[in-house]
């Protein structure tokens, strides 16, 4: 969830950690998320810049061993 809070002038830019996979997006549509999270940040009427974003590659298999206890 893309929070944004401005009051007033505080900030002249938006720096921005869009992870889609941890707000539960699928990653069919990462890409469509990550536009969208970009476009409701542009609304606070500021720079924006994405500063970091990634997608687990391992996830699925730790979490399959942690639910079976099996992790090293």
């Amino acid at each position: 969830m893309l929070t944004v809070l401005i009051s007033g002038k505080t900030c002249d830019i938006i720096l921005a950690n869009c992870y889609p996979f941890w707000e539960g997006c699928d990653q069919d549509y990462a890409l469509l998320y990550m536009k969208d999270m970009y476009n409701r940040a542009l609304k606070a009427g500021k720079k924006v810049i994405i500063t970091e974003t990634g997608w687990p590659i391992k996830v699925l298999i730790y979490m399959v061993l942690f639910l079976q206890k099996k992790m090293p």
